[in-house]
């Protein structure tokens, strides 16, 4: 299995964080290993009410777009998985 790319996850992160900032949070890299990615929310983000859909729709696609990423871990969503995939129909239709 190749590996994640440190400096091309490192990028992802620092424009995810750019965007993330006008709220004065981000996202940071607890591990990355085997294609397995794990962030966690930081600044006025881990208190948010909306992690989840940030989750969802900026921080999921844009870590995805890392080559060789096969699976990605957000924690502090405050979410089970069921509402997760629930969240993230709703935000298809």
């Amino acid at each position: 299995m190749s590996e994640i790319s440190p400096e091309d996850l490192d990028r992802r992160v620092v424009s995810l964080n750019r965007v993330m900032s006008v709220h004065k949070g981000g996202v940071e890299v607890i591990a990355a290993e085997d294609g397995n990615v794990v962030v966690g929310f930081r600044g006025m983000c881990t208190g948010c009410t909306y992690r989840p859909v940030c989750a969802e729709t900026l921080v999921r696609p844009a870590l995805g777009t890392v080559g060789n990423v096969t699976d990605i871990q957000i924690l502090g969503t405050r979410i089970n998985e069921e509402n997760r995939l629930a969240l993230v129909e709703s935000l298809r239709a």
